[in-house]
């Protein structure tokens, strides 16, 4: 994981989901863990019974491979949230990511009249 990189992403305080969901969505797009997140690469399948030995090893090398990558996207998240907000952590990043969304992705009534006075201090 590059931490220079993931030093770009700003912590989120719950009031910047916007800006902290664009900015971590593309930091973990850049480290190939978007997939997971975003549900696309999910969790294999234990193998079928009957399975040979090779089967079975192959399966749970995947399975291991994908909870490696999970939890990598975990620990991205969970290191630029603030710490109040560590309660929507979940054991997968795709709940987490769904979690924070529901809680901090909606835009209240409070968050536009913030963009209309910020878009009128600008002029």
């Amino acid at each position: 994981m590059s931490s220079s990189a993931l030093n770009l992403v700003p912590t989120l305080k719950g009031n910047n989901w916007i800006q902290w969901s664009n900015i971590m969505t593309t930091y973990l797009q850049s480290q190939g863990l978007w997939l997971y997140v975003g549900g696309v690469i999910g969790l294999p399948d234990d193998p079928p019974s009957g399975a040979t030995a090779a089967e079975i090893l192959l399966r749970q090398t995947q399975i291991i491979e994908w909870r490696k990558a999970d939890q990598m996207a975990i620990g991205a998240i969970t290191l630029k949230i603030a710490p109040s907000l560590k309660t929507h952590i979940a054991l997968s990043s795709t709940t987490t990511w769904e979690n924070l969304r529901t809680h901090f992705g909606s835009i209240t009534h409070g968050t536009a009249y913030k963009w209309v006075m910020k878009l009128l201090s600008l002029h």
